[in-house]
């Protein structure tokens, strides 16, 4: 399997951490955020990785550089980005890596004991090209939503509503097949040239019931502030 990670942001909200650290390489409990994940994708049987950098990239190149050195059983590779580009121009970017096939994007900034190889599983059940993962929230506010039907397709997604429609939130992982660029709205950027463009606002309201939604089980921080970060290092020191 493959997985794309978005690890590429400023991370501006965790400042003063990430003033000379890049938001991935930030350590929860003295390990950086990235090995938990490069850690997780081995033990799941994942071959090959690509990490996006823009910020203190070559810090991230250096780290992956180390830690492959003993990692023969997975590729692992970094992509540099001139400038920084939304989640769908990074993956529209990317389709050499992605090949035919399904392929894992994930928020860097999260942390996670996923079990993708269930999720992955649901994933080909549903026998869509792209799915979703989500969690409960009773809090939406500034998140992305989205409301599903009984076969568990997305109906209705929506980032950030002002007012939101459901307590389902999306998690910050999500698998797509490489069939996926011949769809409408990945053809809108090959038209346009245009990669600044974010799933959340422009490919997924447009796919409405032609994704799929896989609810989490599992323990899931956005690591994106410094009292979420308080949260994570608390949780695993428990």
């Amino acid at each position: 399997m493959k997985a794309i990670i978005l690890a590429a942001g400023y991370g501006t909200r965790l400042k003063p951490l990430t003033n000379k650290t890049p938001k991935c390489l930030i350590p929860i409990n003295g390990k950086p955020l990235l090995k938990y994940w490069l850690d997780l994708l081995i033990e799941q049987g994942f071959s090959n990785v690509l990490i996006n950098t823009h910020y203190l990239a070559k810090k991230v190149d250096k780290y992956i550089e180390s830690y492959s050195t003993n990692k023969n059983n997975i590729k692992m590779n970094t992509v540099y980005e001139e400038k920084l580009l939304g989640t769908a121009g990074t993956v529209w970017n990317n389709q050499k890596f992605i090949g035919n096939g399904d392929c894992f994007i994930i928020n860097g900034d999260l942390l996670s004991n996923i079990d993708l190889r269930d999720f992955h599983k649901f994933h080909i059940k549903n026998k869509t090209l792209l799915t979703l993962s989500y969690i409960l929230n009773n809090n939406p506010i500034g998140k992305g939503v989205l409301e599903l039907d009984k076969n568990s397709k997305v109906v209705k997604f929506e980032e950030k509503p002002k007012i939101p429609f459901s307590n389902k939130i999306y998690s910050g992982i999500q698998i797509l097949n490489s069939k996926i660029f011949e769809m409408l709205p990945f053809n809108n950027i090959q038209k346009n040239n245009y990669l600044d463009l974010d799933f959340g606002y422009h490919i997924w309201p447009q796919l409405k019931g032609q994704m799929a939604a896989y609810k989490l089980d599992c323990y899931l921080i956005d690591i994106g502030t410094i009292n979420a970060y308080k949260k994570a290092e608390k949780l695993l020191k428990i």
